[in-house]
């Protein structure tokens, strides 16, 4: 049955898409969110690719998203030949209330386990090492990961969901909606994200500009233009210092107390990584102090002509390091 022109104009919605350049530009953000994530929390395996398998697709459009609102996560654990899993992080099946116990039991098995897929445990990697801060690493690198999902989504709400990354099968959407689906390598399993067109706005950013509306035959009422420095002054941006760390085998780690001192490799005279949520790096940084607080100086990158020299062993035969000369009040 026909609509009329009235009804048409209530019961229309708009109908949206993305190109494939725009679901690209979304693969490859998520691609550097795994790859950092990655690079920080889990130890390098032989024959494991450097970048993430991602893929972005549309949903199939058979059910809906359970609210427009907000994304929704989900992940399906590796299948194992017995379990390789922490005691301190077992106790929950793959069908739990605590959405998260899969995934960090994941987390757990890629950080301390032999192989996963051999039936070796845990156990038999960690030696002596207590499952209480075996499980807890585990769960700071979940907390690490969520935090950056946050970022990626730039605060768009997410839940878990039940279901939504079942293999080969989309997560619930109209069709037309703009919804999309990221799907990901991560930790042996599979990692989906449900996300409603909002939810794809927000991770797209600037690229989200084009997508594909219906014509409401209405002029487009032009933007008042705005200095770029202006439009992002209230925006927070999060950055990191990386200094050289230091290798601990397992039993000195389980004998560390509070107070212990843990020295680190990184030289005083030598610049800082400093990197953003990504994990590319935004410029090179200082140690000191300001005002009674740790603090870092930014500065441009070094080339690496610059480095060598910083690094080069004539510094102990009585030449002057050429340490960068702070300004102000910072020492």
């Amino acid at each position: 049955m026909l609509l009329d022109g009235s009804a048409s104009e209530r019961k229309a919605r708009a109908l949206r898409s993305w190109s494939l350049a725009q679901r690209n530009a979304l693969a490859l953000r998520f691609v550097n969110v795994v790859a950092a994530w990655r690079d920080e929390w889990l130890p390098a395996q032989v024959g494991e690719v450097s970048k993430p398998n991602v893929e972005v697709f549309e949903p199939n459009g058979m059910w809906r998203l359970a609210s427009e609102a907000s994304a929704c996560w989900s992940f399906e654990e590796p299948r194992r030949a017995s379990s390789g899993v922490l005691p301190a992080l077992d106790g929950a099946s793959a069908i739990s209330v605590d959405e998260r116990a899969p995934a960090m039991r994941a987390i757990a098995d890629r950080m301390f386990a032999i192989d996963t897929g051999s039936g070796s445990s845990v156990q038999a990697k960690a030696g002596s090492l207590s499952q209480s801060l075996a499980g807890a690493s585990a769960r700071k690198a979940w907390d690490d990961w969520m935090r950056r999902i946050d970022i990626f989504l730039d605060g768009f709400d997410l839940d878990a969901r039940s279901g939504a990354g079942v293999r080969n099968q989309a997560p619930p959407a109209a069709a037309w909606s703009g919804a999309l689906c990221v799907r990901a390598a991560w930790c042996g399993g599979e990692w989906t994200l449900a996300l409603p067109w909002e939810a794809v706005v927000a991770a797209i950013g600037p690229d989200a500009k084009s997508a594909s509306r219906v014509d409401t035959g209405e002029p487009s009422t032009p933007q008042a233009k705005t200095r770029l420095d202006h439009a992002l002054a209230d925006r927070r941006a999060t950055l990191r210092v990386m200094l050289e760390g230091a290798q601990l085998n397992l039993g000195q780690i389980q004998a560390l107390r509070v107070g212990d001192v843990v020295p680190l490799s990184h030289r005083l005279d030598a610049p800082t990584l400093v990197v953003g949520s990504d994990g590319h790096q935004v410029c090179d940084g200082w140690l000191g102090q300001s005002e009674g607080h740790l603090a870092v100086e930014l500065s441009a990158t070094l080339s690496s002509a610059q480095a060598a020299t910083l690094a080069s062993p004539a510094i102990g035969n009585g030449s002057k390091p050429n340490i960068h000369s702070s300004k102000g009040s910072f020492k």
